[in-house]
């Protein structure tokens, strides 16, 4: 867990782009879809060994709030459930 504010988001994560959900002013994130809260914001990382984009899915059925997602993976959207996307 890790709060962070929205010129920290912006600054550190430029082409990043928020599909689902809203960025508040101050954002209670997770890189782990495992360990998401309600309405904490997932923060996707590509790894070496794991992507964690294919995780949004578990994420959102966790509670997350809303997600981040690199421009180059917008393709993940089309894997995950609409009606579930909606829902943020």
């Amino acid at each position: 867990m890790r709060l962070l504010d929205q010129d920290f988001i912006k600054t550190v994560l430029p082409e990043s782009r928020i599909i689902y959900g809203r960025l508040p002013k101050y954002l209670d994130v997770s890189v782990d879809s495992r360990t998401i809260k309600k309405n904490q914001f997932f923060v996707p990382i590509k790894g070496v060994r794991q992507d964690g984009h294919f995780f949004i899915a578990d994420a959102i059925a966790r509670g997350a709030g809303g997600f981040m997602i690199a421009s180059d993976s917008l393709n993940i959207l089309d894997t995950i459930n609409q009606s579930v996307l909606r829902e943020l």
